[in-house]
């Protein structure tokens, strides 16, 4: 049903089918866990700046490299925060 949610986001949907398992296919503790990961994503995205820092490089050359990480990496989350009722496969 959702190929292209999961060719796009390979990591967030095998954090999904992970949870599934775990928590036995409950929806309100598989949408919070998704929740502080969108957090976590926010806050790593440090670590992506630290390797230009270290080096000397100047962020703004790599300004559309950065952003689309940003929105990559705020995007995954978000679009597993929603699913239909039935997950089972």
């Amino acid at each position: 049903n959702f190929l292209l949610r999961r060719l796009l986001f390979p990591f967030e949907y095998l954090i999904q089918r992970r949870l599934e398992k775990t928590t036995n296919y409950n929806r309100g503790s598989i949408r919070v866990v998704h929740i502080f990961i969108w957090f976590f994503c926010i806050f790593s995205l440090m670590f992506a700046t630290a390797p230009l820092i270290f080096f000397h490089e100047p962020l703004e050359n790599h300004t559309t490299l950065l952003l689309f990480i940003t929105y990559y990496c705020m995007l995954a989350p978000f679009c597993f925060w929603f699913q239909p009722r039935n997950l089972k496969q």
